[in-house]
């Protein structure tokens, strides 16, 4: 089973984020979070097991890429994704620099579908 973190302040975000996941990945468990503290702490107790973790950029007690940073510590960049509607080319760049992919919000099926295509979240 694939295993996907979302963390995101966004409740609404959260729920549309999963919905999209479960259409393609019907056995997929859709791990959410609200707080970036709590869920570095869900990420990092799940690290061997988790296949995709994806992080808002605009939160309240940390930015996505203090979240990112943190996380880049017991999770490898490939498996990390920052998720926001800042198009500031700095901020892109500072996300690609460490290896993480950038997914521009708002969220939609197809961006999720091509998500898990490049990460390969699809089971045989």
């Amino acid at each position: 089973m694939k295993v996907v973190l979302a963390i995101d302040d966004s409740k609404v975000v959260l729920i549309q984020l999963k919905k999209y996941l479960n259409k393609r990945l019907p056995n997929c468990e859709v791990m959410t979070e609200t707080d970036p503290i709590n869920g570095l702490e869900i990420a990092r107790t799940h690290q061997k097991k988790i296949d995709l973790l994806i992080v808002d950029y605009n939160m309240d007690e940390k930015n996505g890429i203090e979240v990112m940073d943190d996380a880049l510590e017991f999770i490898s960049a490939d498996k990390l994704v920052l998720c926001t509607v800042n198009t500031q080319e700095i901020l892109i760049e500072k996300v690609r620099s460490r290896g993480v992919r950038y997914l521009p919000k708002p969220l939609s099926q197809e961006k999720i579908d091509s998500l898990i295509q490049e990460h390969q979240l699809k089971t045989a």
